[in-house]
């Protein structure tokens, strides 16, 4: 992708790069949002069935961030207001935790969508503790029978934070 020169890529090299993609479908949607909010799962439309989620939510206040060239930090800042405003003054999401985060992202696409494969990325807090449980109880709790297959792969250490591992379920209808 345009992203591997390591010069700042705009929104239309991005979408030009998964246009060109070998992978693209005409079917395929990229949505752009806080995933926590229902109102980005709603600019699918009504005939998708089936979505991918592979999210990787923040660990704690020491999770890596990327420092963004500082044209391209104004432009995304300028875009998230720009956002904002056109879905009526909705805001991000407020979570105090892993777990509530990332099964508010899971609960607003299985909301919307009849099918769902979850990924999710997991890494101890910053403070050591473990969300995995937590997170599968918090889903396994709101969903009921729509969710099937839950499986923890362990990965390995990635970062000093520890163990590094995916939570992978379905969501069913």
């Amino acid at each position: 992708m345009s992203a591997s020169t390591e010069q700042p890529v705009s929104d239309h090299e991005m979408l030009a790069d998964l246009a060109a993609s070998p992978c693209a479908s005409a079917k395929s949607r990229v949505l752009w949002g806080d995933a926590t909010q229902v109102e980005v799962w709603d600019e699918l439309p009504e005939e998708a069935r089936h979505a991918v989620l592979y999210t990787s939510p923040p660990f704690g206040l020491s999770s890596p961030r990327p420092q963004a060239p500082p044209g391209l930090r104004a432009e995304a800042e300028l875009a998230l207001v720009a956002a904002k405003a056109a879905r009526s003054g909705i805001g991000p999401g407020t979570f105090a935790s892993y777990d509530q985060i990332a099964s508010a992202v899971v609960l607003r696409a299985a909301h919307r969508l009849r099918r769902l494969t979850v990924i999710l990325e997991h890494e101890p807090a910053d403070d050591g503790s473990d969300s995995r449980l937590p997170t599968i109880r918090r889903l396994t709790d709101a969903l009921g029978g729509r969710i099937r297959d839950v499986r923890i792969l362990e990965c390995g250490a990635y970062s000093p934070r520890g163990l590094f591992s995916l939570i992978v379920c379905e969501v069913v209808q």
